[in-house]
């Protein structure tokens, strides 16, 4: 079963680009992950400083084991062009088409 690992976050004022920067540089370390069947992140069509960051994973547990694989500089770049603390959640993908 699929599950998303869903992020919301904003980036401060005049980091909406190096936001965007961070988040290609993320996926690039996320996606070689065991479990990580893909990434997909974009910016809000009426608020350009709010982006979704979007992880596919086997399984929640594949996520949560992944990310001790991971460093602080690999969040680095996107820590710092945070705006506030992002939300995430987990999503249950229920049917593909």
């Amino acid at each position: 079963m699929t599950v998303w690992r869903h992020y919301v976050m904003s980036a401060a004022p005049g980091k909406e680009d190096a936001m965007s920067d961070a988040l290609k540089h993320l996926a690039s370390k996320v996606r070689p992950l065991a479990g990580c069947e893909g990434i997909e992140w974009g910016r809000d069509a009426e608020n350009p400083a709010e982006f979704v960051f979007i992880e596919a994973w086997t399984d929640a547990d594949a996520h949560k084991a992944a990310s001790s694989q991971l460093s602080k500089d690999d969040f680095g770049p996107m820590v710092a062009c945070l705006g506030g603390p992002p939300a995430g959640r987990y999503v249950i993908v229920t049917q593909k088409i």
